[in-house]
């Protein structure tokens, strides 16, 4: 009994730890006037100052064409990243200054992570994903 419950406990709690974050991906960052917004087919953020990492849970679904992102940094270095198939693609390096805008077309059905690195502190970032 006593075997029982334990091996229960164990596979509770790593059950619970999947659910919290089975991606493998996790946000950590400090930030100065962040609105981030996060639905299975549209994501954003732009804020005033961002130092860490944002990531970001959209879904690709068998009916999506295509994956669109805009970013700009006015001050600073950050890259973007996205998981699609359970491997990590650098998706761009955002310098200051520059914008960039494209897309991705083709990508698996299912889960879509996209996960923003900045290299130091940045400034006055804005960020936009959609699935069309």
């Amino acid at each position: 009994l006593m075997k029982k419950r334990l091996l229960s406990s164990i596979i509770g709690l790593g059950m619970a730890a999947c659910l919290a974050n089975c991606s493998g991906y996790a946000s950590h960052y400090n930030a100065f006037l962040l609105v981030r917004n996060n639905t299975p087919s549209h994501s954003s953020m732009t804020y005033s100052s961002l130092d860490g990492t944002i990531v970001f849970n959209m879904h690709y679904g068998a009916s999506s064409s295509s994956f669109e992102y805009s970013c700009y940094i006015e001050e600073g270095k950050a890259s973007v990243y996205y998981d699609n198939d359970g491997t990590k693609k650098e998706l761009l390096v955002l310098e200051e200054g520059k914008k960039v805008e494209d897309r991705l077309e083709n990508l698996q059905e299912g889960d879509l992570y996209i996960i923003v690195e900045t290299d130091g502190v940045t400034r006055e970032g804005d960020f936009r994903f959609d699935i069309a």
